[in-house]
């Protein structure tokens, strides 16, 4: 997997060279937090799947990622090999 990594939402943002594969963004993030930042993607056209990730464990929380549309949500901390696999999973179902 090729990763670009951004050091905050309004960065990724700024960044214009085409649609990302997949998101991985952290619910707790520098100057808007993840699920606004998919709100803000959605209304853009995008549609990636998108998974949040979240050290808060707060049921109002993962609401709010489903109703922006996360394909997937996980808390911290997360296990590298099941984010792993729902990553290829999600790509995979990407591209079918």
């Amino acid at each position: 997997m090729n990763v670009t990594i951004f050091g905050s939402a309004q960065e990724l943002l700024d960044h214009d060279d085409g649609a990302p594969q997949i998101l991985v963004l952290d619910v707790n993030m520098p100057g808007m937090d993840g699920i606004m930042l998919l709100e803000i993607l959605r209304e853009r056209g995008h549609a990636e799947p998108a998974v949040l990730i979240t050290g808060l464990g707060d049921p109002e929380i993962r609401a709010r990622a489903e109703r922006a549309g996360a394909a997937a949500f996980f808390d911290k901390p997360i296990d590298p090999p099941v984010l792993f696999s729902a990553l290829t999973r999600l790509l995979s179902a990407a591209h079918a």
